[in-house]
């Protein structure tokens, strides 16, 4: 059985796993062409790119460099994993298995395959892509997290002259991203060992279900991503009250990181609520729930976790692109024309003479 034999449910959460995975190499390719044109200093990008510039009051300013760093790090990494949980998710429809929508939520099989149903090869390459899904979701969870933060931070050197991230900032977020690396890396590892061999391969959301150490590392890591994000999004905020209370005036930072919070904040916030309702899902067993249940639960983590996913690191492109607008605009001072003996003066002669 292929893709196109299987349910319309399953041909949809195969499609929004292509479209996502399309959508987020589109994404990356205008970040690189967007960085290629702000590092040549084209038409509305800053004339020197540099890590630091000086602005127009002598203060130092930031360029999009640390922004596109984690931006193009998230955007390759959304890229991968949802190609490879597209890959598994045709690869199922020749086995009896469950299809992934995420590491910790899979839709049953309504339909039982034809044709091998026990072909090692196909449960070998599931294995493989699923650690591969998980691997690119652990490093698209901390650039996401860096994004946000060294984004904001950023705006807010521009807006206010003042020196941002400081050294709190850098040791908060640092541990935030080091644990959610240390700790979905521990679990990845640990599946990696447990994984088995030959007939008995098991795919890591597999082994998340009846393994208790894996499950209890996840669950952890899932928890660190919403304190992590969510305290990203508590400092943009902050960011933005810094940026409205000290800001300079004349400069655009204000707009750009108003539009950032405003939109980024409860797209977090929902997707983080989906986070929770995944980690209590994985204690109970959906194949007991009914169809139209699991249709819902399915196209909802989608939406409200990839497509959010896709949201957030959209708004971060667009939020690089505004460090490459013009900040400040100087007004315009219509001179005194007037003449004397012949010659014609703007404030002071234009011919040269005094």
């Amino acid at each position: 059985m292929t893709i196109t034999d299987t349910s319309s449910t399953v041909q949809a959460i195969f499609s929004l796993h292509v479209v996502t995975a399309g959508c987020a190499l589109l994404l990356l390719v205008g970040a690189a062409l967007l960085l290629a044109g702000q590092l040549a200093g084209g038409t509305g990008r800053p004339r020197r790119f540099m890590k630091f510039a000086t602005g127009r009051f002598g203060t130092k300013t930031h360029s999009s460099m640390g922004t596109h760093l984690f931006l193009m790090s998230g955007l390759f990494n959304l890229m991968v994993a949802y190609a490879t949980i597209a890959a598994i998710v045709a690869l199922q429809t020749y086995i009896d298995s469950p299809f992934y929508v995420t590491s910790a939520y899979s839709y049953p099989s309504y339909v039982i395959p034809t044709g091998n149903r026990a072909s090692t090869s196909y449960t070998k390459s599931i294995c493989v892509l699923s650690f591969l899904y998980q691997c690119a979701m652990i490093l698209m969870n901390a650039s996401i997290v860096g994004a946000i933060w060294i984004h904001t931070n950023h705006l807010q050197t521009n807006g206010t002259g003042i020196k941002e991230p400081g050294f709190l900032s850098w040791i908060w977020n640092g541990f935030w991203i080091f644990a959610l690396l240390a700790l979905g890396f521990a679990s990845w590892a640990l599946g990696l060992e447990r994984r088995g061999n030959g007939d008995a391969l098991l795919a890591y959301p597999s082994l998340i279900a009846y393994d208790y150490s894996i499950r209890t590392l996840f669950v952890t890591y899932v928890v660190i991503v919403i304190f992590a994000s969510t305290s990203a999004t508590v400092e943009a905020f902050l960011c933005w009250m810094g940026v409205k209370k000290n800001g300079v005036t004349g400069n655009k930072s204000k707009s750009a990181l108003t539009r950032f919070v405003m939109f980024i904040t409860p797209i977090v916030w929902i997707r983080n609520a989906f986070y929770v309702a995944q980690i209590v899902i994985i204690y109970y067993d959906e194949t007991s729930w009914s169809r139209t249940t699991n249709q819902a639960l399915a196209f909802l983590f989608i939406i409200f976790t990839e497509l959010c996913d896709l949201g957030i690191l959209a708004l971060v492109l667009l939020g690089a692109w505004s460090f490459g607008r013009k900040q400040h605009h100087t007004p315009v001072v219509e001179k005194n024309r007037y003449t004397d003996g012949g010659r014609e003066y703007m404030d002071g002669p234009v011919d040269g003479t005094t």
